[in-house]
């Protein structure tokens, strides 16, 4: 690896992290990161994960020959499953003993996967797990929103989202659907299928400045013009 290279060692910076690369090996991945500032960040993740961790005691030899042939598939081949032996004490050894041991392996593997779990929830969003009709009832009782009354149901208009609330419409049966329309420009347009009603509400994303809407009742998968309007409203 020369510092020009692209090609970022992903799969060496969690055992870079724990000091436990060969020689070369650990010469190439620093030449690396003097000049490649995303494989620095993702040390620092990596670090910063290991700061927290407590080292367990040795696992099991299957344990750590699972994961080594994982993380390993594509560099080297399996291992050939050894004899599982009796328990004995973790004997103490010093982190720079254990070079590319299957045991150092294992622990790079759990770094990456606490990584990893902290980026899901993230990408979560801190877990919000409202449904939609949670969410259509909270933005209905929003003063900022714009609600239109469909007798039955209800538009909600907001910044960021918009919903129908099946307030009083029963559920349909699988080969039904509620449909939107807008009714201001002459012919209906659809704004789109709201599925059978079984969830008590539809998320939608309107176009602006939508000022008449109908509600209608259409075959499953929607229709091209309103077959039996329910209702209509207008903001």
């Amino acid at each position: 690896m020369t510092p020009e290279s692209h090609v970022h060692p992903h799969d060496d910076l969690a055992v870079y992290a724990l000091d436990a690369l060969e020689p070369d090996e650990h010469a190439a991945v620093e030449a690396h990161l003097a000049h490649c500032a995303d494989c620095r960040r993702e040390l620092d993740a990596y670090l910063a994960t290991l700061g927290q961790m407590t080292v367990p005691e040795e696992p099991p030899a299957r344990v750590w020959e699972g994961i080594s042939r994982q993380i390993r598939a594509d560099a080297e081949p399996a291992p050939v499953p050894a004899p599982v032996p009796a328990p004995v004490p973790a004997p103490v050894v010093r982190l720079d003993e254990r070079r590319r041991t299957p045991w150092v392996l294992a622990a790079a593997a759990a770094v990456v996967v606490v990584l990893g779990v902290g980026a899901a929830a993230l990408t979560m969003g801190g877990g919000d797990s409202e449904s939609v009709s949670d969410l259509a009832a909270a933005a209905a009782d929003d003063p900022g929103s714009t609600v239109v009354d469909l007798a039955a149901a209800r538009v909600v208009v907001t910044d960021s989202d918009d919903f129908v609330l099946f307030d009083d419409l029963p559920a349909l049966s699988s080969d039904e659907t509620y449909q939107l329309w807008r009714t201001d420009q002459g012919e209906p347009v659809s704004l789109g299928v709201l599925g059978d009603g079984g969830e008590g509400a539809a998320r939608l994303d309107l176009p602006e400045g939508v000022a008449s809407f109908a509600l209608s009742q259409e075959p499953a998968g929607g229709s091209d013009t309103p077959t039996d309007i329910l209702a209509t409203g207008v903001t």
